[in-house]
């Protein structure tokens, strides 16, 4: 199995089946080139043989004979080109990928009409449910805390400054916004619960637009939190030494509403 980033964008998987496709067809034709050489070294040696004399047949048997072993030995091995078309296999398979994303971006972009980030509000008072669904993600994860990098390779990463955090970000699709027209304070309010945890509420901004949206029978939803943050490491400015700094995790609502 051939592994490729996953970063790489059509273009430059063309660009890298392309180069293999060139390669192999010079493989091919330095194949047909030393097969040519060979035949011609064959007949050569065998002419000589018949019209020579004794030490020009022994000479032309011996050159002859290195210029084969030669020749045998820079033949381009098959394998290189099994390889090669190897590769083309998973790049067209990966290419394939990246234009059925491409696809589907371009029809959802074209079927949009509300995108947004949400902030959550009255989270501060909700930071139990919060720290419980922050912790069953952690119990869930299969990532190793700071990727398994030992300290010095961390450190090796944090040369140019920055943070580097325990946990990649979570993404959680399961969000659902719950209206609360009983709310005392709001009757427009919209809950906003992540995995069944109630965290908070729609701003009052944007609360009107997301009911109005999501009750919309017409509509369709991409609905996504990230939950980001936590406790990083970095380089104490003082020292200049690794050190742990705790810290709290964050969140966002992306919402993206689809006109069906």
């Amino acid at each position: 199995m051939l592994y490729f980033s996953t970063n790489l964008t059509e273009e430059e998987i063309k660009v890298l089946i392309d180069e293999r496709r060139k390669t192999i067809n010079k493989l091919e034709n330095q194949r047909s080139l030393i097969a040519f050489l060979v035949l011609l070294t064959l007949i050569s040696v065998f002419l000589l043989g018949i019209v020579g004399n004794i030490l020009l047949k022994i000479f032309s048997v011996i050159i002859g004979s290195l210029v084969l072993l030669f020749l045998i030995g820079v033949f381009p091995r098959q394998s290189n080109t099994d390889h090669l078309e190897d590769e083309i296999e998973e790049l067209n398979k990966l290419l394939s990928i990246r234009v059925e994303n491409r696809l589907k971006q371009e029809e959802i972009d074209k079927r949009t009409i509300y995108d947004v980030i949400l902030k959550v509000k009255g989270i501060s008072y909700r930071q139990e449910a919060f720290s419980d669904l922050c912790q069953e993600l952690i119990r869930e994860s299969d990532d190793i805390p700071y990727l398994g990098y030992t300290s010095k390779e961390i450190k090796e990463e944090l040369i140019f400054g920055g943070r580097f955090y325990k946990y990649l970000p979570f993404e959680i699709p399961d969000v659902e916004f719950i209206p609360e027209s009983d709310n005392e304070f709001d009757p427009n309010a919209v809950k906003i619960l992540v995995r069944g945890y109630h965290l908070g509420y729609v701003t009052k901004s944007k609360n009107r637009k997301v009911l109005r949206l999501t009750t919309d029978s017409n509509n369709e939803f991409i609905k996504n939190a990230k939950i980001y943050g936590g406790d990083y490491k970095d380089i104490d400015p003082e020292s200049d030494k690794l050190r742990t700094v705790k810290d709290s995790f964050k969140i966002q609502i992306n919402l993206k509403v689809l006109k069906k």
